[in-house]
């Protein structure tokens, strides 16, 4: 068989004894590098000489027309073809038969049991002793791949086992299901393009649901600036209001002043006059005590009055100037201490607001004339009653409905507009409570009442309360369960305490409404947060 190094040899040029460059093949066979058989041609033509070729001397009566040999030119460039040097990196493969400079293998021999660089498989690509070896894609760590019993390629699998077996391990695992590795590989690649499918599935879901919470941070960023600007324009209204106050209680107090200050003034004028006044009649009976003569000393006595005259008392007593000042003091802080006492306190009932729930009402509770809409977040009192299923928790007698939300811990609080309703209640319900008792008669639960024909009550256990409030058109309803106490807040431009229950609650409560009277269009809904 020809080697690598006798196959070189024969694609050299005869003419320049080099390896063929640009090839060209005469019609007497011989193969020539195509500038080196052009420069002969035109050396002979020169010298008036027969064109023949360089090798056999076979003569041409014409120059003949030469054409690039496609398939020699193939050849040499695989043939000079440099393997790449073997780094290490990735997945390359060595190559076995390399010493000196090792270069990545293109090929592994499964029967040789060694892979090959681009000229050290060239025997195995055009030799016919080569012909029947199974030649694959490198494979790396090929001793790793060999039966350490038999020394041979694991190319079986064994279901049963979950290995790799040799053909020469079959007998041993003749009870077991063995199938060709390629197939367990295609079932395996079967396997992973699902979990691939899976994978990339589930990350579309993370990622639409990290979109979603992108979305929410927004929306919350968004509603936290909102709150801060309207709390800072709240607090503005506050600070003015109380600089005003203040400025109020500092004149009413400058003017207090000026105007005891002004009394005491003419009394002091008052009794400076009266001084002066003795002091004149002093003046002139001082000298007549000591007149000798008796006639000078009667007729002085004449202009002198008979008795002194007192002042009259004041209209109250001086020192009572000082005490309605100090009382007047007294009282302004007083107002201010209270002042103070309200604002701690309504500090602390924000506070208490907790959390807050985007509750919704839950259709399984609702009395059969309450229709819910806007994804269970509205009621509407009906006309007539709706086909629903027999559930044990369905309100049976009264137009009401519970929330699907329960709470058990914590403090929450969440908003319900009244604006489109003639009739309504609002409140908190156990899951116990009776499903024929209306909200205002049952011992298990709490709540406000309004209607156009009565009063604004608060209702618990058919006991009620006047509540003297105007009527709210957004009710927050506020539940500390662990403090046990549920308040009621009328939420406007400001928010006002409209009533509060201090509960020992046994078990978790549920938002609960009722839409009174009989009139259509009658509605009630649950309001997201600003």
């Amino acid at each position: 068989m020809a080697t690598s190094a006798s196959v070189q040899a024969e694609l050299c040029c005869p003419v320049c004894l080099d390896l063929l460059r640009e090839p060209v093949t005469t019609n007497c066979g011989h193969n020539f590098c195509s500038k080196c058989l052009e420069e002969v041609w035109d050396e002979a033509a020169r010298l008036h000489q027969e064109i023949q070729c360089p090798q056999c001397r076979y003569h041409y009566t014409e120059k003949p027309v030469l054409k690039r040999n496609v398939l020699l030119v193939a050849v040499i460039e695989q043939l000079t073809k440099k393997p790449d040097a073997f780094t290490g990196e990735g997945h390359e493969v060595a190559c076995d038969s390399c010493f000196d400079t090792v270069h990545k293998a293109e090929k592994t021999c499964l029967t040789c049991m060694a892979s090959f660089c681009g000229p050290h498989l060239w025997p195995h690509l055009h030799g016919a002793a080569y012909q029947d070896h199974e030649i694959t894609s490198p494979i790396g760590d090929l001793q790793g791949w060999k039966c350490k019993e038999h020394r041979k390629i694991q190319d079986v699998f064994c279901t049963n086992h979950d290995v790799c077996i040799c053909a020469s391990c079959k007998p041993a695992h003749s009870s077991c299901k063995t199938i060709p590795l390629a197939e367990q590989r295609k079932m395996k690649q079967v396997d992973l393009q699902s979990i691939l499918g899976e994978i990339s599935e589930e990350v579309k879901v993370t990622q639409e649901k990290l979109g979603a919470l992108a979305n929410e941070r927004c929306s919350i960023q968004e509603t936290t600036s909102k709150m801060m600007m309207l709390i800072g324009e709240r607090f503005k209204e506050i600070k003015k209001l109380l600089i005003s106050k203040e400025e109020s209680m500092r004149k009413l107090l400058d003017e207090e002043y000026v105007g005891i200050e002004t009394k005491i003034e003419a009394t002091s004028r008052q009794l400076c006059d009266h001084i002066e006044k003795l002091s004149q009649t002093k003046s002139g009976i001082e000298p007549l005590a000591k007149e000798k003569d008796q006639w000078r000393f009667m007729k002085g006595t004449s202009s002198i009055p008979k008795q002194v005259t007192h002042l009259p008392p004041p209209e109250e007593p001086i020192e009572m100037y000082n005490r309605r000042l100090q009382f007047k003091c007294k009282h302004a802080l007083k107002l201010i201490s209270n002042l103070r006492l309200e604002m701690d306190k309504l500090w602390q009932e924000l506070m208490k607001y907790g959390e807050f729930c985007e509750v919704t009402f839950d259709p399984s509770t609702a009395q059969t004339q309450v229709v819910l809409s806007e994804g269970n977040r509205k009621i509407v009192l009906s006309s007539y009653e709706h086909t629903y299923d027999n559930h044990l928790r369905r309100f049976t007698s009264y137009c009401q409905v519970l929330c699907t939300q329960k709470f058990s811990q914590g403090c929450h609080y969440w908003d319900i507009c009244t604006k489109y309703s003639s009739g309504w209640a609002i409140g908190i319900a156990y899951e116990s409570i009776n499903r024929g008792v209306s909200l205002s008669n049952s011992k298990d639960s709490w709540c406000l009442q309004w209607n156009s024909s009565c009063n604004f009550l608060a209702w618990h256990n058919g006991n009620s309360m006047k509540l003297a409030c105007a009527i709210p058109q957004t009710v927050r309803v506020c539940l500390d369960f662990d403090g046990g106490s549920v308040s009621f807040y009328s939420v406007g431009e400001s928010i006002t305490l409209l009533h509060k229950y201090n509960v020992a609650f046994t078990e978790p409560v549920y938002p609960a409404c009722w839409l009174l009277g009989s009139a259509t269009n009658n509605a009630l809904s649950l309001e997201s947060p600003l």
